[in-house]
């Protein structure tokens, strides 16, 4: 098992293995080390951590009979592989110190690329769980000696010969929490070796394939129902077909600038129903993927989007109901300054009709460009419409016709003029004045579209985007009702933070 360029610190496992003695370990500039990664949930604050106290004091021990069992199993299984050194963030990250946190996670996609294998803790809900659980099908067997186990039978069709499989699904989903939290997302997808155990069977993903411990493929057994709809099936998202992980090893320098943009999209939406605990981290959590993409596309990188896909990647929408958060996240045109659950709708209109004159973020440490930023804005030219939104009645009247104009803001429960969500950014009353602006047009499927802007509370000649519309139609009338709300001379340069 090769192994590559150390991270900054290490947990050195020594002595025997029943009571292995751990050591804070500090490579040396460029020392390669064979060594594990492990992804796991936290469910919690930490009972060991490394901070700047244990730093100050020059500590490096680290007492084994003190850590949760999932460090404990992680530390054995390290073992067995015949490994001296394992990476656990609690462990080797100073987790008081913002800064420090923020630049060596900026430094993952080595961490996790260069680890000899990461060990993938996916059932537990937090640090206490362990690696070594009953899997869903061994519970339901416990309580039904009757459920048989998978059978695979062999079968030929045509000249190609594979196997079929029979299994009775289970009536409960046996959750794998991993697959909830945000930051392990990137964690997975960037790992060139993964074990996981998950809550069907253990799963082996390398280069060279994938195998399982029953030697069924991990996304056989779904669940017969699931009554949460926010629910994100994980191991499918991740090993099923062209699932994130064999997704991103086909990525090379040869991949168009499309395909990179395609799966950019696929795993940050992915990744936006997962779960922070912290929701200032929501940049710092994809950053990773973000920089590893940056080695295929030539255009920057702004706050969770990309510049070459700029007015397009503006139009985005919520599907949960969200609210402003408490701490600033990112600008409020880019998809990471709300809180769960966006979808993209502009991905490459066929006529684009506004034009972006400058986009600029700060990043919260120069260190970490991909992570967390503290400021932004972009500056757009489009032809707009101001308006008052009625809220009460979830429609919006835009009409000098005596046929009202189709529209839509976000996604609607409803297939006609419907307003789904709008984010409520100190907004109180029925009404609301807006101002619609056109980024543009998907002729195939007859929709023009554009993003909502409310004028900024403080900053008088700037604005805050609060949502996203589509008005549909195909006939000649639309068109001149279409012309009649945004007509050239409403062409306008507007300041969005």
């Amino acid at each position: 098992m090769s192994g590559g360029l150390a991270p900054k610190r290490l947990v050195h496992i020594q002595g025997k293995r029943s009571w292995p003695l751990l050591e804070l370990y500090y490579p040396s500039p460029g020392e390669n080390l064979q060594y594990s990664c492990l992804s796991y949930c936290w469910g919690g604050d930490q009972p060991v951590k490394l901070t700047k106290d244990w730093i100050l004091a020059g500590k490096t021990e680290i007492p084994y009979e003190s850590l949760p069992q999932t460090l404990k199993d992680a530390i054995q299984v390290t073992i067995l592989l015949n490994l001296e050194y394992i990476w656990v963030d609690c462990l080797t990250i100073v987790q008081n110190d913002e800064e420090e946190k923020s630049i060596q996670i900026n430094l993952m996609p080595q961490i996790f690329k260069n680890a000899a294998i990461t060990i993938a803790a996916s059932m537990p809900v937090n640090c206490h769980g362990g690696l070594f659980r009953k899997s869903w099908l061994q519970q339901a067997q416990d309580s039904d000696p009757n459920l048989s186990s998978p059978i695979r039978l062999p079968c030929r069709i045509s000249d190609r010969e594979g196997s079929v499989v029979l299994a009775r699904r289970c009536p409960h989903w046996y959750e794998n929490a991993i697959h909830r939290r945000a930051w392990t997302l990137q964690e997975l997808v960037l790992s060139s070796r993964l074990v996981d155990f998950n809550s069907r069977h253990i799963v082996w993903s390398c280069g060279h394939g994938l195998r399982t411990q029953d030697s069924l493929p991990p996304t056989v057994l779904r669940p017969s129902h699931q009554d949460d709809n926010s629910f994100v099936d994980g191991t499918h998202e991740l090993y099923g077909p062209f699932g994130l992980r064999d997704a991103f090893r086909a990525l090379n320098s040869t991949s168009t600038v499309d395909q990179v943009e395609r799966y950019w999209q696929k795993v940050s939406t992915a990744y936006s129903y997962r779960r922070l605990s912290r929701p200032e981290d929501k940049l710092l959590g994809i950053s990773a993927i973000a920089q590893e993409l940056q080695r295929f596309r030539p255009d920057d990188y702004v706050a969770g989007h990309w510049t070459a896909y700029l007015p397009d990647s503006l139009l985005w929408s919520c599907t949960s109901t969200t609210t402003t958060n408490r701490v600033y996240l990112a600008p409020t045109w880019s998809w990471a300054s709300v809180g769960r659950h966006y979808h993209l709708h502009g991905y490459r209109l066929s006529d684009v009709h506004a034009t972006i004159l400058d986009v600029f973020v700060k990043p919260k440490y120069e260190e970490a460009p991909y992570g967390a930023v503290i400021g932004g804005h972009l500056v757009v030219k489009a032809c707009s419409a101001s308006i008052d939104l009625n809220l009460a009645q979830k429609e919006c009247d835009l009409g000098s016709s005596d046929v009202p104009l189709p529209l839509r803001m976000s996604v609607s429960e409803k297939p006609r003029v419907r307003v789904y969500h709008i984010l409520d950014r100190n907004f109180n009353g029925d009404t609301m004045p807006v101002v619609l602006i056109e980024i543009g047009r998907l002729a195939l499927a007859g929709l023009t579209q554009g993003i909502i802007l409310q004028n900024h509370s403080t900053e008088p000649e700037c604005f805050i985007r609060i949502g996203y519309f589509f008005i549909y139609g195909d006939n000649e009338c639309f068109d001149d009702r279409l012309r009649h709300l945004f007509p050239p001379d409403s062409m306008r340069t507007f300041k969005i933070l």
